[in-house]
């Protein structure tokens, strides 16, 4: 399905929101209701001040703005070889009528532009195809994808600690049911100069030991100031791991964070309109080892403050989460070890039956992605003195118990200058 926007000049606002990591790729603009009836995702024609086709997206409608008009949502958009519209449709064999609509157009003549288009420039095929996939809702039932689907969540994260940031991930084609070993497996092919290296520094990554005999999938992320080294590890299929686990290693400030994903349950399993998350028995073997690691964590010094020294959290997820957009987080909550265990042992975090559940109604206070992502990446939560010896113990330990691994390192430029 396709759109036609005449977007004017966006030139300067799509530069300006380049480097920020919620507005990067996105315009909106408000619709007449009558004029916009659809709520299926468009491949948008975006068109310049002067009627050439400049930039393709995807629209969707995001809120009614008054009695009148919508707000369309146009993400992901990219900048190509420019066109006349006119042209275009002409060579379509668009009849006046129609070249004359702009909004929603009919399928027919939809498909009469873009195989047109497509004909002028081939390389767009994929990207067009991209930008007009449904919407992705993953299925509580199939381990497979969701598993996949919380390696890029952890991904995305990582990315954003380190300060790289996730606008990379805007670019990939994500399809979480498709039958890929991991997240990263299903991203664009690395690059010569990237498989150099990790060739280089895959001996001074910590933790690289203890990933011997696993699937293991390597990217390296990096900007202007940063990079850091992705990988996604398991002993066992995807589907038969017990869940995911993000570690993020800062070697140069001495940091370390993990991350346990534990999903909420869906609303209609529980036959409320809320998300819970009830314990299993598993729970408490992992929160064993959980303690076990925030053991190894030394208190940090007063020069090194940190609002909460120990490395161990827990993500509540939501399980029905959208992944049409690769580049954005799965919506939860992030809470401390000790906090997430004095929770389940609170009389007020019981369900109808005595027995310990966690959701947005009872656990008041816990962090979101941004506040999670400002706090590690500010310094002010983690861990202090976890050496490279630990983290190989506790990467070791997280496969053993049957865990998918997403690792990300920050190494110590200074130490490999």
């Amino acid at each position: 399905m396709v759109a036609i926007i005449d977007a004017g000049n966006i030139s300067s606002l799509l530069s300006n929101r380049r480097n920020d990591k919620t507005k990067a790729g996105t315009w909106s603009t408000s619709w007449r209701n009558r004029e916009w009836r659809t709520a299926k995702p468009q491949v948008a024609l975006l068109l310049n001040t002067d009627g050439w086709i400049q930039w393709l997206g995807r629209a969707e409608p995001s809120r009614t703005v008054s009695d009148r008009d919508t707000l369309i949502e146009v993400s992901e958009i990219e900048e190509i070889e420019t066109t006349l519209y006119a042209t275009l449709a002409s060579e379509a064999k668009l009849t006046a009528a129609e070249a004359r609509t702009l909004g929603p157009i009919s399928v027919d003549a939809g498909d009469k532009l873009i195989d047109t288009l497509t004909s002028f420039f081939p390389h767009l095929e994929d990207l067009v195809e991209w930008l007009g996939r449904d919407n992705i809702r993953i299925s509580p039932n199939d381990d497979h994808a969701i598993r996949v689907n919380e390696q890029r969540d952890a991904t995305g994260l990582l990315l954003d600690i380190s300060g790289v940031g996730r606008r990379e991930l805007r670019q990939g084609r994500f399809n979480p049911f498709e039958q890929l070993p991991s997240f990263l497996a299903s991203q664009l092919p690395r690059a010569v100069s990237e498989e150099t290296l990790i060739d280089h520094d895959v001996n001074v990554v910590p933790g690289m030991e203890a990933m011997r005999g696993a699937h293991v999938d390597w990217r390296i992320f990096q900007n202007a100031n940063n990079r850091l080294y992705v990988a996604n590890t398991n002993m066992e299929p995807l589907e038969r791991t017990l869940g995911v686990d993000v570690i993020y290693y800062n070697q140069g400030d001495n940091s370390f964070v993990m991350v346990q994903y534990k999903r909420m349950i869906n609303k209609r399993a529980t036959g409320t309109k809320e998300l819970w998350y009830r314990p299993d028995d598993q729970l408490y073997l992992e929160l064993d080892r959980m303690r076990g690691v925030d053991e190894l964590c030394i208190p940090a010094p007063d020069s090194d403050f940190r609002l909460h020294s120990q490395a161990s959290w827990v993500k509540l997820c939501d399980p029905t989460a959208e992944v049409d957009k690769p580049h954005e987080l799965i919506q939860g909550m992030y809470l401390p070890r000790a906090y997430f265990e004095a929770l389940l042992d609170s009389p007020d975090c019981r369900g109808p039956r005595g027995r310990p559940r966690l959701g947005y109604s009872n656990v008041k206070r816990h962090l979101s992605n941004t506040s999670f992502i400002d706090l590690v990446k500010s310094g002010w939560i983690g861990s202090h003195g976890a050496s490279s010896s630990n983290l190989e113990a506790i990467i070791r330990q997280v496969l053993t118990d049957r865990r998918a691994l997403v690792l990300g390192v920050k190494l110590d430029q200074r130490l490999r200058a």
